[in-house]
């Protein structure tokens, strides 16, 4: 039995990195593939993932994995980017929301005809937007950070507050009988208290951290940070989602700070990146398992015709609501922002999932749960396959982005590859003088190590889509080391130690050298570098320094 357990855990991992792969060379955000992936690993095709045998609930894999994805989301809000677009970040997370829910829930109520609760319930699940769902597709397009800041703050601020709002209702819809004033100030008593609860924690741990000049295990000390803010935030009766987004934001900016070595930041950002990652994996695989077509198909055509009316109608009028009198942005920024953030994503899937376990507990209607699952799910699909397919479009569109080149990506893997291996070399050096310790050496080296051969995958898989583009690196590199023999050659001529004769005879050799190359290139052949040497060797050698010493990058 054990052995059992362990290979359906294996078979979860095993299945997400596959899933995330494919979702990479798709050019689509790894949701979808790892649901498709729980599917069929699921009982409804292999049967070979059954989570109940894993003692794992629905309700229980949302409590583990939402807290990870929400302080993940915290600790990447920058509070300087923050500070800049505060106003549209809060009137996105509140108005946004507000309209969100009610905009569902009337949808909800007279077209499919939910029960008012329950359609509701539905809103709030779907107001939680997931923009970072695609944010790897926009990472080749040069947005400004002004935009991306606030998809980015809104993931973390609205996930919280559509989950304070998820919490009010389904008391509701257990039982708890309360007015619309009273759910408003509920609500209003949640957000407060786990935003001191939040603050608190976060401006505790930070002192704590530069008093106790903490500078390593920082991914553990952060997950003790994540676990406090959440029981804090949960024991004063507020939210911990939202307590843990506040602290996270106060962690992340101390962890950006001066006070922490730069090798234990990026380790630590890192590390929280496969945290994510792994969270967000268990859930849609998880969640993809539990799923039966016959479960779904009743709801496909409502949630597509509900997806349709959010995408275009929802959320583009909520964001314009709520970004009505910010000036900083034009018309075409707050139509990107509509359409990019219209993805759901990892915590509406937790919740959706809730709802379903307290049906099985029998303090939910079935009959509305399934239904509320089923659209959700259809939902989740329809906006992130739809946005994801069209937000270059849309961001060279609405912005005249325009996309980086794979070229470009790869220099820049190239040159931070290259920086990364010089600090190795320093690190190396401060050990050797004595300057640092054998332990801290042996920390920092093996967190660097993993860094470069993060980025070393990186560069593997930009050449294996675009095997042109390690063709083309090589060449420049030949050249210019070709170019550097020559530098070595015209020194030596220049201090006597070889003759006028022996140097021409050398250039000449240079210069063949640089015809076979640009023969063999396999884009258009760079003919000038080989040209401006044959006519300069032709001219002596006063001018073949004159030509290597101007040429820049040859020096």
């Amino acid at each position: 039995m054990q052995i059992e357990v362990f290979a359906q855990l294996a078979l979860i991992v095993v299945g997400g990195i596959i899933a995330a792969r494919a979702g990479q060379r798709l050019r689509i955000p790894a949701v979808i593939p790892l649901l498709i992936a729980g599917y069929l690993l699921g009982p409804d095709v292999l049967n070979l993932l059954r989570p109940a045998e894993l003692g794992i609930n629905l309700e229980l894999l949302a409590a583990i994995a939402v807290p990870l994805v929400l302080f993940y989301d915290g600790l990447k809000t920058d509070p300087k980017q923050l500070s800049t677009s505060f106003r549209a970040v809060a009137a996105i997370t509140t108005v946004a929301v507000l309209f969100t829910v009610f905009g569902i829930g009337v949808v909800a109520h007279f077209v499919f005809g939910l029960s008012w609760v329950s359609s509701f319930l539905l809103g709030a699940i779907l107001a939680s937007t997931d923009p970072a769902a695609i944010i790897p597709v926009l990472r080749k397009l040069n947005i400004s950070k002004k935009v991306s800041g606030i998809l980015e703050a809104e993931t973390a601020f609205n996930d919280a507050a559509a989950i304070s709002l998820f919490m009010v209702l389904i008391s509701v819809a257990a039982g708890q009988t309360l007015s619309l004033t009273e759910a408003v100030g509920e609500f209003l008593l949640i957000a407060i208290s786990s935003i001191v609860a939040g603050l608190a924690v976060g401006w505790l741990y930070v002192q704590l951290l530069r008093f106790l000049r903490v500078e390593s295990d920082l991914l553990m000390v952060s997950l003790i940070i994540l676990a406090s803010s959440y029981g804090v935030g949960e024991y004063v009766g507020g939210s911990g989602a939202i307590a843990a987004v506040v602290t996270a934001i106060i962690v992340g900016a101390h962890l950006r700070g001066p006070r922490v070595e730069p090798l234990a930041r990026a380790y630590t950002f890192s590390a929280w990146d496969e945290l994510n990652f792994i969270a967000i994996a268990l859930v849609f695989i998880v969640l993809g398992a539990e799923i039966s077509i016959a479960s779904i198909l009743p709801f496909l055509l409502i949630g597509v015709v509900l997806s349709l009316a959010f995408v275009y109608l929802v959320r583009p009028m909520t964001v314009l609501a709520s970004m009505f009198f910010e000036k900083d942005f034009s018309l075409n920024e707050k139509l990107f922002i509509s359409w990019v953030g219209g993805p759901r994503g990892t915590v509406s899937a937790a919740l959706a999932a809730m709802v379903v376990s307290r049906a099985a507990q029998g303090t939910f209607p079935l009959a509305e749960a399934n239904a509320i699952f089923g659209i959700a799910i259809v939902v989740i699909c329809f906006t992130v396959v739809v946005t994801s397919l069209t937000a270059g479009a849309a961001a060279k569109g609405l912005l005249g982005a325009m996309e980086d080149s794979a070229a470009e990506r790869y220099r820049m893997l190239s040159v931070e590859l290259k920086a990364m291996r010089i600090a190795s070399k320093r690190l190396h050096d401060d050990w050797n003088k004595g300057i640092i310790s054998t332990k801290m050496y042996n920390e920092l080296n093996s967190r660097h190590m993993e860094m470069i051969a993060k980025t070393a995958r990186e560069m593997s898989e930009l050449t294996f889509e675009n095997p042109a583009l390690e063709d083309s690196e090589r060449m420049a590199h030949v050249k210019l080391m070709l170019a550097t023999q020559i530098n070595t050659v015209n020194d030596a001529f220049d201090n006597k130690e070889i003759s006028e004769q022996s140097y021409r005879a050398l250039m000449k050799k240079y210069d063949e050298m640089l015809g076979r190359l640009s023969e063999v290139e396999a884009s258009a052949p760079d003919f000038s570098l080989q040209k401006e040497i044959s006519e300069a060797v032709n001219a002596g050698p006063k001018h073949v320094k004159k030509l290597i010493t101007g040429r820049k990058g040859l020096k």
